[in-house]
C-alpha cells in the first residue's frame, strides 16, 4: 500500500515513515514523507504542487488493487483501468451563508425562497418581459445592479448567480437578449412574507421560538445596564477621591514631587479601571442586541434533546425524504441499447446496477457521473429504474460520453474479467469456467462476467474471497492489474469513445454482446470456497498479534453484559486492540450495535457502567465519572445520531446479530460441559 502511495506521488526512493492505527471506527493509515531526494538533493513536488489532489487520486489506486470500497464522496475512481475525477449532479442550495443563516434561526434564507419559487420561472422565461411579468406576483425583482444583477425577494438582495450561475446577468442576456428593466411598483410590499420553518424537525418548538423573539424587549435590559454602568463609575470615581485625600500625608512626609507621582498614579488607575469598565458594558451590549441562535434558545429553556435533534436535522430530513433522481423521457422500446440491456439482465440477474458515465475531456482529463447516487451514496438502479433512466444514458453517449455497468446484489459475487483476447476467452471456457455474460468491449478485447453464490456462513469473508477470485482469475486470463471484486464494465451496446478506438471514418465502435446466458459459474465458487481456511488462518494470526483480552473480573452475567463483550472481542478482531484505541468510540460502536440487536436503553447503559471499565485496565479504569458517562453513551446510540448511523449500517445488522448468537452458544456450550 505504501509502495503504491508513493509510486503515484512520485515518491519512489525517498526516506518514508509510516504506521498502521486501528484507535479509530476505521483501521487508518499514518504516512510521512521525506520530500528532499537523497541522491539528487532535490525537492519533489508532486503534481507541481497539488499534492493533495495526487493523493486523492493514488487512494483511488490504492482501492481499487485491493478490491476495497471507495467512499461515498470519494474525489476519484478507477474505471476501466483509468483514474477518473467524479463529478456531482447540480443540486441547488443556498450559498454557505445562508444555510449558516438557516441553522441559527431555523427561517427560510432568502437565497432559498428565490431558488424554490423563481427557478422554474426564470429558467423558462422566453423574453425579458415574460420574466419580469411573472415573478412580480410573487414579490420578486430581477434587476441589473452594476455589471451584474440582483433578484430582490420583497426588500430582500440576492445575488442572482447564487440562485443559479445560468442566472448571472451575462447568461441571462445570451439567452434572452440585452436587458430590458421591468415596470415594478416602487411601493414597499404591503405583504411581505412572514418568517418560513426551513424544516420540520422540532417546528412546534420553531414557532415558540419565533413567538419569543417577537416579544423580545431589550429597551428595560439595556436601560438595566446602562444604570449599573453609571454606579460602578461612581465606585471607581469615589475610591479615586479617597486615594487623592490621602495625597496631602505623602506630600508631608516626601515632598511634592513624590505626591505628583502619586496623583498621576491614581489617576492612571482610574482611568484604565473606567476604559474597562466600557468595554465590558459594549460587550455586553452586544450580547443583549445579539439574537439568540435557535439552538441556544432550546438548551437555555432545558431542551437539549431538541437542541441534538436540531443538530442532526439534515440527516434525519434525508432519512426521512430520500433523494430523487430527476425524471427523464422514457425511451422507444425497440431502442437497441434497451433491448441489449434485457438479454444481459436476463442472463447475469444481478438486482441492482450501478450506472457510471465517464467523460474524456480535451486536456486529458477524465470525469465520472454515477447515476444512481443519492445523496452521496451509490447503491444503484433496480432494473426497472435503469429502463426509466435509459434516455438520460442515450443522451450521455451523443455528448460523446462512456457508459459503464457494475452488477450488484445481496446474494450473487460478479466477477469481471478484464482485457481478455478472444484465445483466452475460449481457454477460460476449457478450463470449467462458464461465463454468463460475454462483452466485446472493443474489437478483439473481451470482457467476461462470472457469476457465484455468496457464502451465507461466511459473510465476514465474502469480499475477501471475491477479491482474491478476481485477481487469480485476472492475472491468469486478463487484466493482471485488476483484482477488485466489484469492478465496472462496458454497457452494451454504447460506445466506446477512447481515441484510440476511432475508426478510420471517424467513427468510434460499441461494446458488443457476444455471449449471454443465464447460469452461475460453479468453477468460480469451488475456486473461492478455497480461499476459507487460508483466510480463517490468517484471521487466527493477526488475533493473536493484536487482540488483547479484556480483564473481567466480579463482573454479573447477564445477556446485555455477555452482548458487550461479544461486540467488543468481534471489533478487536476486525480493527485489532492496541494501547492507541478510542475505547469512547468503541463503546458508542457497541452501544448502537445493541440497540440495533433489540437490548432497551437501559440494558444498554447498565451493561456499558459495568463492563466499559473493565476493559480500560485498573489506570483506564480510573479516567471517568461512570454512570454519566454509560448514560450519555446509551443517549447517543437511542438519539439521532445513532439513527443515523443505524440507517447508514443496515446491511451490518445480520452480522451484528450473529455475534451475539455465536456468544450464547459458546456459553450455552460451557454450562453443558460444566454440568458434566
Amino acid at each position: 500500500m505504501v509502495d503504491i502511495f508513493l509510486e503515484e506521488m512520485g515518491l519512489e526512493g525517498h526516506q518514508v515513515v509510516y504506521g498502521l492505527h486501528g484507535n479509530t471506527e476505521n483501521i487508518h493509515l499514518h504516512i510521512a514523507v521525506n520530500r528532499m531526494n537523497e541522491e539528487t538533493g532535490l525537492v519533489v513536488r508532486p503534481n507541481n504542487g497539488f499534492d493533495i489532489i495526487q493523493a486523492h487520486k493514488a487512494l483511488a489506486v490504492i482501492e481499487d488493487t485491493f478490491g476495497w470500497k471507495p467512499e461515498d464522496n470519494a474525489v476519484f475512481r478507477v474505471v476501466d483501468g483509468e483514474v477518473v475525477k467524479q463529478v456531482k449532479r447540480a443540486k441547488l442550495q443556498p450559498s454557505q451563508p445562508a444555510q449558516t443563516f438557516e441553522q441559527h434561526t431555523g427561517i427560510k434564507s432568502a437565497e432559498r425562497i428565490a431558488q424554490e419559487e423563481s427557478h422554474a420561472i426564470i429558467l423558462g422565461a422566453t423574453s425579458w418581459e415574460d420574466l419580469h411579468k411573472k415573478l412580480a406576483p410573487l414579490g420578486m425583482r430581477y434587476i441589473k445592479k452594476g455589471s451584474g444583477a440582483i433578484i430582490q425577494v420583497d426588500d430582500t438582495p440576492v445575488k442572482a448567480s447564487s440562485v443559479d450561475r445560468a442566472f448571472a446577468l451575462g447568461k441571462m442576456e445570451k439567452r434572452l437578449g440585452k436587458f430590458v428593466p421591468g415596470v415594478y411598483e416602487e411601493e414597499k410590499a404591503t405583504h411581505p412574507r412572514p418568517p418560513q420553518p426551513v424544516s420540520e424537525v422540532n417546528i412546534d418548538e420553531w414557532r415558540m421560538y419565533q413567538e419569543a423573539m417577537e416579544k423580545r424587549d431589550i429597551s428595560g435590559i439595556r436601560e438595566q445596564e446602562q444604570r449599573k454602568l453609571e454606579e460602578q463609575r461612581r465606585q471607581i470615581d469615589e475610591e479615586a477621591k479617597a486615594k487623592h485625600a490621602k495625597v496631602g500625608s505623602i506630600i508631608g512626609k516626601h515632598g511634592l514631587y513624590v505626591g505628583n507621582i502619586a496623583r498621576n498614579a491614581i489617576g492612571e488607575e482610574r482611568r484604565q479601571k473606567r476604559a474597562a469598565l466600557l468595554r465590558e458594558h459594549r460587550r455586553n451590549q452586544r450580547k443583549i442586541a445579539t439574537r439568540p441562535t435557535f439552538k441556544q434558545w432550546l438548551k437555555k429553556y432545558g431542551k437539549k434533546d431538541k437542541a441534538n435533534v436540531w443538530r442532526y436535522r439534515k440527516q434525519l430530513e434525508q432519512l426521512a425524504h430520500p433523494e430523487t433522481l430527476p425524471p427523464v423521457p422514457p425511451v422507444e422500446t425497440d431502442c437497441p441499447q434497451l433491448k441489449a440491456f434485457n438479454i444481459y439482465h436476463e442472463a447475469v440477474g444481478a438486482t441492482r446496477y450501478r450506472v457510471t458515465s465517464i467523460k474524456f475531456e480535451k486536456d486529458g482529463t477524465k470525469k465520472a457521473l454515477i447515476l444512481d447516487k443519492k445523496n452521496g451514496v451509490s447503491e444503484g438502479f433496480t432494473p426497472d429504474e435503469l429502463r426509466e433512466h435509459m434516455g438520460e444514458m442515450l443522451k450521455l453517449q451523443n455528448r460523446g460520453e462512456n457508459l459503464y455497468f457494475t452488477p450488484l446484489s445481496d446474494t450473487h459475487n460478479f466477477i469481471v474479467v478484464d482485457d481478455m483476447t478472444a484465445e483466452s476467452v475460449e481457454q477460460m471456457k476449457k478450463d470449467y469456467f462458464k461465463p454468463c455474460a460475454v462483452i466485446e468491449s472493443s474489437p478483439g478485447n473481451f470482457q467476461c462476467i462470472l457469476a457465484y453464490k455468496k457464502f451465507e456462513y461466511y459473510p465476514e469473508f465474502d469480499r475477501e474471497m471475491a477479491n482474491r477470485v478476481a485477481k487469480e482469475l485476472n492475472e491468469k486470463y486478463g487484466d493482471p492489474n485488476l483484482s477488485g471484486a466489484v469492478h465496472p464494465h462496458r454497457a452494451p451496446y454504447f460506445g466506446n469513445f477512447k481515441e484510440k478506438h476511432r475508426k478510420a471514418n471517424g467513427r468510434f465502435p460499441a461494446a458488443m454482446l457476444r455471449q449471454a446466458e443465464h447460469r452461475e459459474c460453479s468453477a468460480t465458487w469451488s475456486m473461492a470456497k478455497g480461499y476459507i481456511e487460508k483466510i480463517q488462518e490468517e484471521q487466527a494470526r493477526r488475533r493473536e498479534t493484536l487482540r488483547v483480552i479484556a480483564k473481567r473480573s466480579n463482573i454479573p452475567y447477564t445477556s446485555a453484559t455477555a452482548a458487550y463483550y461479544a461486540h467488543f472481542d468481534n471489533i478487536c478482531e476486525i480493527y485489532g486492540r492496541n494501547e492507541n484505541m478510542d475505547m469512547s468510540r468503541v463503546d458508542a460502536m457497541i452501544a448502537v450495535r445493541m440497540r440495533s440487536n433489540g437490548h432497551s436503553q437501559t440494558a444498554v447503559e447498565n451493561a456499558i457502567l459495568q463492563c466499559a471499565p473493565s476493559v480500560r485496565g485498573e489506570q483506564g479504569a480510573k479516567q471517568h465519572q461512570w454512570e454519566k458517562y454509560a448514560t450519555r453513551t446509551a443517549n447517543y446510540a437511542f438519539g439521532p445520531a445513532g439513527d443515523i448511523v443505524m440507517q447508514k449500517h443496515a446491511g451490518q445488522k445480520r452480522n451484528w446479530e450473529r455475534v451475539e448468537e455465536e456468544k450464547i452458544l459458546q456459553e450455552q456450550q460451557a454450562q453443558r460441559s460444566r454440568m458434566r
